[in-house]
């Protein structure tokens, strides 16, 4: 199993900026040391986040010279897997076309997975989060059929570039502008989720389960169990199960000892990633992270 953390978390606490404002000598550089940074605390993968098609060109050059260490990437917010429910047709298609340039790159640097996330859609009432660009998105019934048809196409696009997309669940509910409201998202629900996975019905096509947003819904080792097979990355990050929080491991409602029981149980030996940012308890976030693993796979 390959454990990390967010590497451009740590380049922007290391560099003082994030990726997207360094320049080629200086994200080489950034990545190098941050690289060595997590091989010396035990780390063998990372996560990637970067704003800029631009940044990301930069970027594989240097993790396409990197062995030994799992590289991963989140998708881009503006080639983001929630646009493909977007009523305007042509921008759906700059989203595809967004979307195979990102699985272009990933496929040059190495990149093994990339986190991409389910369809928005506009539910036409009140109580959900983002409420002034919903409108900008299709009904649930079209949202659900337009998204499934072109999630097929980036899925075979990725297969053809051996790239695997981790489709991840999202929350029941954010806290967004200081009220707790609802998340406009499919992939909430477990059944929601596998249903995505089963109606693409390709093997490129996989789960980044996150364990904070299965959380607002169930316990985590709950939510998963009877479909670890199709996970293929994790993020790790804790709540008290209300909303999506990003809180450090242990001081929130997810039972660590019960989640990492059943990855045991049903042989999950992919990546784990904690998702949060690099800050003084990240250390013991990767004790936490360690002691769990060890514990459940020894």
């Amino acid at each position: 199993m390959r454990l990390g953390i967010f590497i451009s978390e740590l380049v922007k606490v290391m560099n003082g900026k994030p990726l997207d404002e360094l320049n080629n000598a200086e994200i080489e550089d950034a990545i190098s040391k941050a690289v060595r940074v997590m091989k010396h605390y035990g780390l063998n993968c990372g996560e990637l986040s970067v704003k800029e098609l631009s940044t990301l060109e930069k970027v594989v050059k240097v993790t396409s010279r990197i062995s030994n260490f799992d590289f991963l990437l989140h998708e881009l917010g503006q080639y983001s897997g929630t646009k493909l429910s977007l009523a305007n047709e042509e921008k759906r298609k700059e989203v595809i076309e967004g979307l195979k340039t990102t699985i272009d790159y990933a496929s040059d640097g190495g990149i093994r997975v990339i986190t991409i996330h389910p369809a928005t859609y506009n539910p036409k009432e009140p109580g959900y989060a983002y409420s002034e660009i919903l409108p900008e998105y299709l009904e649930a019934k079209d949202a659900w059929s337009t998204s499934i048809s072109l999630l097929k196409k980036i899925s075979s696009y990725a297969s053809k570039k051996d790239v695997t997309l981790g489709l991840e669940n999202m929350p029941f509910t954010v806290l967004y502008k200081d009220a707790i409201l609802k998340c406009p998202h499919f992939g909430i629900t477990k059944e929601q989720l596998l249903k995505l996975i089963s109606d693409v019905n390709n093997s490129a096509l996989r789960v980044t389960f996150d364990v904070g947003h299965a959380n607002t819904i169930s316990q985590p080792c709950d939510y998963i169990s009877g479909m670890v097979k199709f996970i293929t990355h994790i993020h790790l990050h804790d709540n008290d199960g209300r909303y999506d929080q990003h809180a450090p491991l242990g001081t929130g409602t997810v039972n660590l000892y019960f989640f990492f029981r059943r990855l045991k149980e049903e042989s999950y030996d992919e990546s784990i990633v904690v998702e949060r940012a690099v800050d003084e308890a990240l250390f013991n976030d990767l004790e936490v992270l360690k002691r769990y693993v060890n514990e459940a796979f020894k």
